[in-house]
């Protein structure tokens, strides 16, 4: 069995593209997309169907389900941005000692610090990673002393 190099095969993307359409690699034929549908879309569902009432059922009568409890972190993380962001949108008042711009200015330390450790788990391995993540760390620690200092005063 003989190797092939591609890169002497094709020495452009143009070359490629015209020896491989894309149309190659899409499915023609109404048939084949019509069959998948009960090969893989149907029991998918049905594992997928299984297992919402399985998690639907634990949130009504835990108020928790599996999945929050294996992705305990990223769950919280989702939640308390998205939760902050709303309280900083719809805000009907501040507390006693500070002024809105300033409360504004502190929401947005905490939102930043979570979003800051949301992006730690996106980075990618490159040269500048060590770079980035240390940034993204002091703006999560910053976030977080905010964000404990000031957790009692976090209501709408």
């Amino acid at each position: 069995m003989t190797k092939i190099n591609w890169e002497d095969a094709f020495s452009s993307q143009e070359e490629f593209n015209k020896a491989f359409p894309a149309s190659v690699f899409t499915k023609e034929s109404w048939y084949e997309s019509f069959t998948d549908i009960f090969q893989y879309t149907i029991p998918r569902t049905w594992g997928d169907f299984k297992y919402n009432i399985k998690r639907r059922y634990q949130l009504a009568t835990r108020g928790y389900s599996d999945e929050m409890v294996w992705e305990y972190a990223d769950t919280m993380l989702d939640l308390n941005i998205r939760i902050l962001t709303e309280l900083k949108k719809t805000k009907v008042g501040t507390p006693v000692n500070f002024t809105e711009k300033k409360w504004g200015k502190l929401l947005d330390t905490i939102i930043d610090g979570f979003k800051a450790k949301r992006a730690q788990s996106d980075i990618q391995l490159s040269p500048t990673y060590v770079k980035e993540y240390t940034k993204l760390e002091r703006v999560w620690k910053k976030g977080m002393v905010v964000y404990v200092e000031y957790y009692g005063a976090l209501w709408d």
